[in-house]
């Protein structure tokens, strides 16, 4: 796959997001670069040897002291998560043009954030172990051949301008960065597309001259907004890029769209076995005989985007409150979240629901109050 470099589908020019992407990867690119020379210099610093060290010394001290490896992986996952994080911004922007919506990034950006760190972590998990297997196997092949230990040094310091080297070459800064800002982009105009209200589904976008196999097997593939279009844990999350260097792209199937599809295709169905899987304002599901709609769901989640897991808090509260009241036609379900406000009270999420034929969720919000 690594020589499967695809060019962008003609949907990321039509959106102007082209050029931001590709000034994304070289960025991450040089980033990566920069990062790696810099992590080689620390390592090889002359001035923080002695010339009297044993070997393996220095080096292979630096390796092992868990406090200098935690900061450069910091540091790492920090260019990781910036440019990570743009391209999320930059694809929650393609998702509105392809609306014609003005999406809100205050609501996208906690979500976004999360889902940037999360993934930065992950590619240092994959980068760094090779980094320090490689300097280690240096430093332990020099002493086998009896070189010294500035020999050694200098070896690794020469690794910052040797195109060959094989510890953290530039093809691998590329393939992360190409592969990686797609990623991001796609999962920002997901989370577009979930918090306009009105997208049903998405649909891959292929197409292109250069795609490969993988890529054209999936083209116009149509799932529900959430769903992967394919399963690879090894590789991808479902959604674009199928395999590294891949330049895909979604686009979204909106309500008015799914209106025009046969009545039996699953996009009509609005009925959802699991409150997750509540994606727009006209799907539903129901918890402990309690009708959840998408609308009155956005409602609540974008009225508290500083509370964690507050879709999840709303299903706990429905199935096991911390106690409930009734007042006629409404029942107001309390769930304490074990935490204080500023006055030292107990915060409460409170969730009102209509008790007729059929009861339905009404409104849900914080409260202190009883």
């Amino acid at each position: 796959m690594e020589k499967q470099v695809e060019p962008y589908h003609p949907e990321y020019a039509a959106n102007r997001v082209q050029s931001a992407l590709e000034r994304a990867e070289e960025e991450l690119r040089q980033a990566l670069m920069r990062w790696f020379a810099e992590f080689l210099e620390d390592l090889t610093d002359v001035e923080k040897m002695t010339k009297d060290e044993p070997l393996p010394g220095f080096i292979l001290a630096r390796l092992n002291d868990q406090v200098w490896w935690r900061m450069w992986s910091e540091r790492l996952a920090e260019i990781l998560t910036s440019v990570l994080l743009n391209a999320l911004q930059a694809g929650a922007q393609t998702a509105g043009r392809q609306l014609q919506v003005k999406l809100s990034w205050d609501y996208i950006q906690p979500v976004a954030l999360a889902w940037a760190r999360e993934n930065a972590s992950k590619l240092v998990t994959g980068i760094l172990p090779d980094v320090q297997t490689g300097i280690a196997q240096i430093v332990t092949g020099g002493l086998s051949e009896g070189k010294t230990m500035y020999q050694i040094r200098d070896e690794i310091a020469d690794l910052r301008n040797d195109a060959e080297q094989t510890i953290f070459p530039e093809w691998r800064a590329t393939r992360i960065a190409r592969t990686e800002v797609i990623r991001a982009h796609a999962q920002g105009a997901k989370l577009g597309y979930q918090e306009s209200g009105v997208v049903r589904g998405m649909r891959w976008l292929d197409g292109q001259t250069g795609a490969c196999p993988k890529c054209r097997e999936l083209h116009n593939k149509t799932v529900r907004l959430g769903e992967p279009f394919y399963l690879d844990p090894k590789f991808g999350d479902g959604l674009p890029p199928r395999h590294p260097h891949c330049r895909c792209a979604v686009a979204p199937v909106t309500l008015e769209q799914v209106k025009y599809l046969p009545a039996d295709h699953p996009l009509r169905d609005n009925r959802r076995n699991s409150i997750e899987e509540v994606t727009d304002i006209q799907t539903y599901t129901e918890i402990g005989g309690v009708r959840v709609t998408g609308e009155r769901l956005r409602h609540a989640q974008f009225g508290h985007p500083e509370v964690k897991g507050f879709i999840e808090n709303i299903e706990q509260a429905l199935l096991s409150p911390t106690f409930f009241k009734d007042r006629g036609e409404l029942r107001d379900y309390y769930l304490d979240l074990r935490r204080k406000s500023p006055s030292g009270r107990n915060f409460y999420l409170k969730v009102v629901v209509k008790m007729d034929e059929n009861p339905f969720l009404l409104t849900s919000y914080l409260t202190t109050q009883k």
